[in-house]
C-alpha cells in the first residue's frame, strides 16, 4: 500500500505548490544551484513589492495551468526558458497564449548549429532513411512540409543559424499583446587551460529573446550557446554560470537576501522589486514593475566590461605596434640613406685620390699624362671599387654573423664554468 500512497501524493502537487517563497533563505540557495545547474529548464517568479514566490522546472501541463492561474493585480510574472529548442511543448504553450506567429516560434525551436550539422552529415551518410533502433533522423526537426525534403528544411535552418551567429544580428517581433526581442547577449569568457586551442577573435557571446506582454508577464528564452572546448567539462561549466549571470543576478535581487549581496556590486545592481511604486490611486504597479524587469534583463553592463577592457588594451597594443613600426621605418629610412652616402664615399674615395695624384705637377711626369690615360685608370679604378664594395660589403655580413655566434659561445660557457645559470634562447620567448 505504500507506492500508491507515494503515488497518490505525487500526483496530488498542484502548480501552486510548486511555487515557494523567494525571501526564504534555503529557496534563495537553490536558486543560486539551479543558475550553475546545466539540467534546469525553467523558472516562473511572481512577485510585487512585499512578496515574491518562484517555481522551477515546470512541464508542459504545468504551463497550461499557468496560463489560467489567477495573481493579485500588482503582481509581475517572469517566466525564463533555458534551451528553449529542447522544450519546445512548453515554448508553444507559451507562444499560443499571447500570439507568437509560427514563424517566431519556429525559430524559438529550431535545434542548435552543432545538431543540424550533425543531422545534415548523418542525412549525407545515409540518404535511404535511418534504423528504426538508432531513431529517425526527424526526431529533433518534426516532419518536413509538404514540397520540402528533410535536406532542404536542414539547410534552411543551417542558414538562419548562421545568419544569428554574426554579432550584430537581431530580431524583433510584434504582436498584438506582446513585443519580442532577439540578440546576442556578451558573457565573459572563461581562462581555458588549453594552449593547443587559441580562442575565438570574435566576443563570447549567447543568443537570448527578452518578451514584454500586455498583462505584465515578462517571457525570456536563453539558448545554451555551443561550447569552445566541448572536451573541458570544467570550462564548459564555467561559460554556462558566465551565460546565465545577468539573468541570476536580476533573479537574486528578486529575493531580499539577494540585495543584501548586489548593493555593493554596482554594475550588477538592479533592483527591479525594490523600485516598483506603491500602490496607489492611479498607479500601476504591475506594468512599472515588468517595465523595469525587461529593462534590467536587457541591460548588462557587467559582461560588457572584459570586452571593452579588452577592446581598450587591443587599441593601445596597436597604437603601440604602429607607433614603434613608424619610428622603426624612420630608422631604415635613414640607416638605408647612410649607407648610401657610405658607399658613395668609399666608392669615390679612390677616384679622388687618383685625380689629386694626376693634379699633381711633376715635372718629369705632366709631360707624360693624357686624358686617355687618365679615364682608363678612371675605369680601371671605378670597377675595382665598384667590385669591392659588394664583395667586402658582404664579407663583413657574414663575418659579423660568425663572430656574433662565436661570441655567444664564448659568453655561454664562461657562465657555465664560473657556474651561473645558462639562459636559453627559449626561454627569451
Amino acid at each position: 500500500m505504500a507506492i500508491p500512497f507515494a503515488a497518490a501524493a505525487a500526483a496530488a502537487v498542484t502548480l501552486d505548490d510548486k511555487f515557494q517563497n523567494l525571501d526564504d533563505e534555503a529557496v534563495y540557495t537553490r536558486v543560486k544551484a539551479e543558475a550553475a545547474n546545466d539540467k534546469a529548464l525553467n523558472f516562473v517568479v511572481e512577485f510585487n513589492l512585499h512578496e515574491a514566490f518562484i517555481a522551477f522546472n515546470l512541464t508542459s501541463d504545468d504551463f497550461d495551468q499557468l496560463a489560467t492561474r489567477k495573481r493579485k493585480d500588482d503582481m509581475v510574472r517572469w517566466i525564463n526558458i533555458w534551451s528553449p529548442s529542447m522544450q519546445k511543448p512548453a515554448v508553444e504553450r507559451i507562444g499560443a497564449q499571447y500570439g507568437f506567429s509560427k514563424r517566431l516560434l519556429a525559430i524559438m525551436t529550431a535545434p542548435a548549429l552543432s545538431f543540424i550539422k550533425q543531422q545534415a552529415n548523418a542525412t549525407q551518410v545515409s540518404p535511404q532513411g535511418s534504423d528504426v533502433e538508432k531513431g529517425s533522423l526527424s526526431d529533433g526537426l518534426g516532419l518536413p512540409p509538404p514540397g520540402q525534403t528533410q535536406a532542404q528544411v536542414l539547410e534552411e535552418l543551417q542558414i538562419y543559424q548562421l545568419v544569428k551567429e554574426t554579432v550584430n544580428y537581431t530580431s524583433i517581433d510584434q504582436g498584438k499583446d506582446f513585443l519580442c526581442i532577439g540578440a546576442n547577449w556578451l558573457h565573459t569568457r572563461p581562462h581555458s587551460k588549453a594552449t593547443e586551442h587559441s580562442p575565438s577573435l570574435l566576443p563570447p557571446r549567447h543568443w537570448s529573446w527578452l518578451a514584454l506582454s500586455s498583462d505584465s508577464v515578462v517571457v525570456s528564452f536563453h539558448e545554451t550557446p555551443s561550447s569552445e572546448y566541448p572536451e573541458d567539462e570544467e570550462w564548459s561549466m564555467a561559460e554556462l554560470v558566465n551565460t546565465r549571470s545577468n539573468t541570476t543576478s536580476v533573479l537574486c535581487q528578486l529575493s531580499k537576501h539577494g540585495v543584501e549581496d548586489f548593493e555593493r556590486r554596482l554594475l550588477s545592481l538592479k533592483p527591479v522589486r525594490q523600485a516598483m511604486p506603491r500602490q496607489g490611486l492611479g498607479s500601476n504597479t504591475a506594468c512599472e514593475g515588468s517595465s523595469n524587469l525587461f529593462y534590467y534583463l536587457f541591460e548588462d553592463y557587467s559582461s560588457a566590461l572584459p570586452v571593452l577592457r579588452t577592446s581598450k588594451q587591443e587599441l593601445g597594443r596597436l597604437y603601440f605596434n604602429l607607433t614603434a613600426q613608424r619610428d622603426s621605418q624612420a630608422t631604415a629610412r635613414l640607416s638605408r640613406s647612410a649607407t648610401v652616402l657610405a658607399k658613395l664615399s668609399v666608392f669615390f674615395l679612390p677616384i679622388t685620390f687618383m685625380t689629386s695624384y694626376f693634379s699633381v705637377e711633376i715635372p718629369d711626369l705632366v709631360e707624360h699624362y693624357t686624358p686617355k690615360m687618365y679615364w682608363v685608370c678612371f675605369a680601371v679604378i671605378a670597377g675595382i671599387s665598384f667590385i669591392s664594395l659588394f664583395f667586402f660589403s658582404r664579407m663583413i655580413e657574414i663575418l659579423s654573423d660568425v663572430l656574433e655566434a662565436w661570441a655567444h659561445t664564448a659568453v655561454r660557457s664562461t657562465r657555465r664554468f664560473v657556474g651561473l645559470r645558462v639562459q636559453d634562447d627559449r626561454d627569451e620567448h
